[in-house]
């Protein structure tokens, strides 16, 4: 099971099935949110109990925080060496992208570097097909982290009803730019043992 964190757990509780929010590994509060569900509401407050504990089995529960670039590098090359995934881009997971736009470095450095490529050249390149998109995604992956953590009831109630007053066909449309990315043109890099 992976649980997202979060601290907002009246949310991860009151929101269990429906798909909305992962699990807290906030343990504050955890017994207040268990009476006012009556005990119920599987794995959740068994998960919750296992993170209260002393000395929780580590193999059961694994805490790992996670980290940001919130200003952008400004180029993710230096010479011949060049960064990819989260040592150029860290970025939050509410997008569920982190994996992804490493693989997408990984695609479009290889296919720039084919055929003996001037290697600085090459890097700066990268740089250029890659920095405005992993920007862009990196933010709004936060952003779309800081909806999800709201916890003021009245905001709450506004974010929940538009998201279900969204279209799908318009959540499709926005996710297009993301999930629409094509490897570069031409032919595919040559592996070389």
């Amino acid at each position: 099971m992976w649980a997202f964190a979060s601290t907002d757990v009246e949310a991860a509780l009151a929101s269990e099935g429906r798909g909305r929010y992962g699990c807290s590994s906030c343990c504050r509060g955890r017994r207040r949110h268990r009476r006012a569900r009556g005990g119920g509401g599987d794995p959740i407050p068994a998960l919750l109990d296992r993170l209260g504990r002393r000395n929780p089995d580590p193999v059961g529960v694994l805490h790992h925080d996670f980290y940001e670039l919130a200003s952008p590098l400004p180029r993710f090359h230096s010479g011949r060496v060049a960064l990819l995934g989260d040592a150029a881009h860290a970025m939050t997971p509410n997008m569920g992208q982190v994996g992804c736009q490493a693989i997408e470095d990984a695609v479009v450095v290889a296919h720039l570097l084919a055929d003996d490529a001037d290697i600085p050249a090459a890097l700066a390149a990268y740089t250029e097909a890659r920095h405005r998109r992993t920007t862009r995604i990196s933010r709004r992956s936060r952003r779309i982290g800081e909806l999800a953590r709201l916890s003021h009831p009245l905001a709450v109630s506004a974010r929940n009803l538009a998201v279900r007053a969204t279209p799908s066909a318009v959540t499709s449309r926005a996710l297009d730019t993301v999930l629409g990315w094509q490897p570069p043109p031409g032919p595919a890099p040559t592996v070389r043992a």
